[in-house]
């Protein structure tokens, strides 16, 4: 009872992150966290997931930053039930072209990296990552030494401006980026681009908006446009 009730905590905490920074699809099977696609495989040596990977048009897993370097992690305990002992994953990561020289699958230097204490340490010929789930740290290992569970990504991005998922103000424009959008105001409105007010506008601090050229009439109450335009000086 106990293992189920970390098992539905850990689902939880996974499913409010996910839900929280998704809305792209992904194909049968695979899951989806903020712009890539995930699978999650079972035991096959570092080439032979590397292999599996790119025959589903994917590629082993690139980890950028510790949101995904959590989600996966987390994700790797659901997907193939592991328990309390800590087990690994393959990543996209090695230094198999130059020793010490780790490089992504697809050729791009880490930007990211969380290795575990002494590691990359080349014992015996490591040249291939792996990130352990429950330390969520990485460590090198031998890329034909054992079998192991595995990580593909694909980048499966949804257009949300295209679809009406944006929360772009009417008046501005949204531009789609991997994993979101942008929002910038239209020419002649200015704001956030999620909020955006005619430059002939002012919106004051209660959200009301008034002509600019009433903002500084003091028989005119509009909270903050004493500050911010300076009325007066």
């Amino acid at each position: 009872m106990a293992k189920m009730g970390r098992a539905l905590a850990l689902l939880l905490a996974v499913a409010t992150t996910v839900s929280a920074q998704t809305t792209q699809p992904c194909p049968s099977g695979w899951r989806a966290f903020n712009g890539n696609c995930y699978y999650f495989g079972d035991m096959k040596y570092w080439t032979e997931a590397r292999d599996d990977c790119l025959q589903r048009g994917a590629g082993l897993a690139i980890i950028t930053d510790s949101a995904t370097n959590d989600y996966i992690a987390n994700m790797g305990k659901l997907e193939n039930h592991v328990g309390t002992y800590d087990t690994q994953f393959w990543l996209g990561l090695n230094d198999r072209a130059t020793e010490g020289d780790f490089r992504w699958t697809d050729g791009s230097k880490p930007t990211y990296e969380n290795w575990a204490p002494g590691e990359p340490n080349n014992s015996g010929d490591e040249d291939c990552a792996q990130i352990y789930v429950n330390s969520k740290e990485w460590n090198d290992a031998g890329c034909s030494s054992a079998i192991w569970h595995y990580v593909c990504q694909l980048n499966y991005d949804v257009d949300e401006c295209a679809n009406g998922l944006d929360n772009c103000d009417p008046n501005a424009s949204c531009t789609n980026t991997p994993g979101g959008f942008t929002c910038a105001c239209n020419a002649g409105y200015t704001g956030d681009g999620t909020t955006c007010t005619a430059d002939d506008t002012f919106l004051c601090s209660d959200g009301q908006t008034i002509p600019k050229e009433w903002a500084c009439d003091r028989t005119v109450d509009c909270p903050g446009a004493e500050d911010e335009l300076n009325c007066g000086v």
